[in-house]
């Protein structure tokens, strides 16, 4: 079963993901994907890392090739996957070779990119019992240079695919956040 936790950043995602993460007890895995860049990044990372205390997941860093944790976990069919977050990942593949390869033709590449990306999301989604996919939500705007805007475009088309392709999507900006 694959779990869709949008919104936008700083609404709660990743708490909510982590108590319906905790809420399918078994063995669980955080797949780490952030690529910490500077003091910033590590006081975030630092920040999560005292949310999931108490929570017994096991720490997975892994900021490209998704699949590649399957090699990692000994119970896969049996196991809970957190995947924090997909805007990371789809940031860090789009700068990866061979993916970044995909967005060479910026228009056109966008829908192989986003096509190949999801693919591996779902692999392991079917590889794992429950797999719960973080996400963000980043609304264009006028200042935005043509490579955010590309980003932002690559992220948005992912988000559809795989929310389409769930089988449970919250939003954590809900003030419920209830199913939808």
């Amino acid at each position: 079963m694959i779990t869709v936790v949008t919104g936008k950043p700083d609404s709660g995602k990743s708490k909510l993901a982590e108590d319906i993460a905790v809420s399918f007890g078994g063995r669980r895995y955080y797949a780490a994907t952030m690529k910490v860049m500077d003091g910033e990044g590590q006081d975030r990372v630092a920040r999560h890392q005292k949310a999931r205390e108490g929570k017994d997941f096991i720490t997975l860093e892994v900021e490209v090739d998704i699949t590649s944790i399957l090699g990692r976990i000994d119970d896969a069919a049996e196991s809970v996957v957190l995947l924090e977050c997909m805007a990371n990942l789809t940031g860090n593949e789009m700068h990866t070779l061979p993916m970044s390869d995909l967005l060479q033709n910026r228009e056109d590449g966008t829908e192989e990119f986003a096509d190949s990306l999801c693919g591996q999301v779902l692999r392991l989604g079917r590889s794992v019992r429950e797999l719960i996919v973080v996400t963000a939500e980043y609304p264009p705007e006028d200042t935005d240079d043509e490579d955010t805007r590309l980003y932002k475009k690559v992220l948005s088309t992912v988000n559809l695919r795989l929310c389409a392709a769930a089988d449970r999507v919250y939003d954590s900006g809900s003030t419920d956040n209830n199913e939808f």
